[in-house]
C-alpha cells in the first residue's frame, strides 16, 4: 500500500474534525486499557509511526478523472464521489504489514463512517470502505496481542444454556462472530443505548459466561436482560 491515503466523505470538515478527535481519544483508551507501561514501551516505534491524520475540504480543482477508478463501480464511485465535501489525508503511512497498530487504527476510524471512498494513491483503484475493510484484514491488528489475555477459546466457561438469558447471550456473541469475520463490527461508541455500551465493549473483548458478563456489566438485572436484546437485534441489521 502508498505511502499517503485519502478517504472521501460527504459530511462536513467541522464534523469530521470531532469525529477524529473522539476516535483518537477512543483509540488511545483502547491502548491504555490493554497494555501496561511496559508493553506501551516495547511497541513506542510502532505506536509513533501511525499516520499522521487531517481532515479537510475537498479540493475545489479535484475531479473524478485524476483518480483510478474501478471499472466495475466506476458509476457508484463517480456517484458517491459527487456528494463528496471533505477528506481525511494519512500522511507517511507506514508499510502495514508491520504496523497492526496502524490496522486496528484504520478499522476502528472506519466504523465510524458508513461509507468511504478511498484513494491509496499512484495507480490503485478507487474503494469504498467493504473493499478496504477486507484489505486490511490480510494484516495484523492489535488483536493478536489481545488475545493472549482472552483466549476466546478457553476464555469462556463451560456452561448449558437453560435460561433464555443464556441463550441471549450466545446469540449476541455469534452476532459478534459473524462481524468480525466480516470486519464490520461497529465500535462500541456506535451502540445507540449509551447506558450499556460498557456491556458491548466487554462482550468484544471477552467470552464470558451469562453470570461473569452480568457481574462486568455494572447494570441491573433488568437493563442486562433489555440491553442485550436490544443489542442482539442492532447487531443483526448490520451486514
Amino acid at each position: 500500500m502508498a505511502l499517503n491515503h485519502y478517504f472521501y466523505l460527504p459530511i462536513q470538515v467541522k464534523t469530521l474534525e470531532e469525529i477524529i478527535k473522539a476516535h483518537q481519544l477512543h483509540f488511545e483508551e483502547i491502548i491504555k486499557d490493554n497494555f501496561d507501561d511496559d508493553e506501551i514501551a516495547g511497541f513506542e516505534t510502532q505506536l509513533d509511526g501511525i499516520a499522521a491524520i487531517y481532515a479537510q475540504p475537498l479540493l475545489s480543482e479535484l475531479t473524478f478523472e485524476d483518480f483510478y477508478s474501478s471499472p466495475v463501480e466506476e458509476e457508484d464511485q463517480r456517484s458517491f464521489f459527487s456528494s463528496c465535501v471533505s477528506s481525511i489525508a494519512f500522511e507517511n503511512m507506514p508499510y502495514l504489514e508491520a504496523n497492526p497498530f496502524q490496522v486496528s487504527y484504520l478499522k476502528e476510524l472506519l466504523t465510524r463512517f458508513d461509507e468511504v471512498l478511498i484513494d491509496q494513491g499512484g495507480v490503485t483503484e478507487l474503494c469504498f470502505k467493504a473493499s478496504y475493510m477486507k484489505q486490511l484484514g490480510k494484516f495484523k491488528s492489535i488483536d493478536q496481542f489481545l488475545s493472549p489475555k482472552f483466549p476466546q477459546t478457553q476464555a469462556i466457561k463451560s456452561f448449558l444454556p437453560v435460561d433464555p438469558i443464556d441463550f441471549l447471550v450466545l446469540d449476541v456473541y455469534q452476532e459478534i462472530k459473524r462481524l468480525k469475520s466480516q470486519s464490520t463490527l461497529p465500535g462500541w461508541q456506535d451502540f445507540p443505548e449509551e447506558k450499556a455500551r460498557k456491556l458491548y465493549y466487554v462482550m468484544t473483548q471477552e467470552h464470558l459466561d451469562p453470570a461473569s458478563l452480568y457481574s462486568k456489566s455494572g447494570l441491573s438485572p433488568k437493563d442486562f436482560d433489555d440491553f442485550l436484546e436490544k443489542l442482539k437485534f442492532w447487531l443483526k441489521k448490520r451486514s
